[in-house]
């Protein structure tokens, strides 16, 4: 079923695509690894880790969308400007009030229900997912430019060499 999925689809995947799929099944495989703890009173290390990669991913499309909006702007740029300053602003206050809530549950109100190591921890796979990605890409690209046959380059006619 999975390999099917795979030959099928995944490869049909853009990068973004790819990148949102691979962070989902991760972030998924970790939750469910980390479920157990919730049974032993630290149900905050799975939850910590599913907002971690929630606000990661949301980060992460608003990067993906914003520039494309800002690239399809065509000549407004003081639309383009503001729209960078927004989607700049809204990650840092999304991390930054993720991390807030995490810390007041983990250390100030001695909460169990959120862990804020593991909301951290969960930030950091989508720059490791969007580089692998992008090397993969870059190697794939390398390996088909290898692999065109070279043309001989035409000699303008009629052109002498210059001495």
């Amino acid at each position: 079923m999975v390999g099917y999925f795979m030959k099928k689809h995944f490869v049909d995947f853009t990068s973004t695509q790819r990148v949102c799929f691979l962070l989902a099944v991760l972030c998924l495989v970790v939750f469910a690894i980390l479920l157990p703890f919730a049974f032993f009173d630290m149900p905050g290390l799975s939850f910590g880790w599913l907002l971690g990669n929630l606000i990661s991913l949301f980060a992460y499309l608003s990067i993906v969308y914003g520039s494309k909006t800002l690239l399809s702007n065509n000549g407004a740029q003081p639309m383009a400007l503001g729209l960078s300053v927004l989607f700049g602003s809204l990650r840092f206050i999304v991390y930054g009030a993720g991390l807030v809530l995490a810390a007041l549950c983990t250390f100030y109100w001695k909460n169990a229900w959120l862990n804020f190591w593991t909301l951290f921890a969960g930030y950091m796979p989508m720059p490791a997912l969007v580089v692998r990605n992008h090397f993969i890409e870059l190697k794939a690209a390398t390996k088909k430019e290898a692999k065109r046959p070279i043309e001989p380059k035409q000699e303008e006619q009629g052109s002498e060499p210059n001495e």
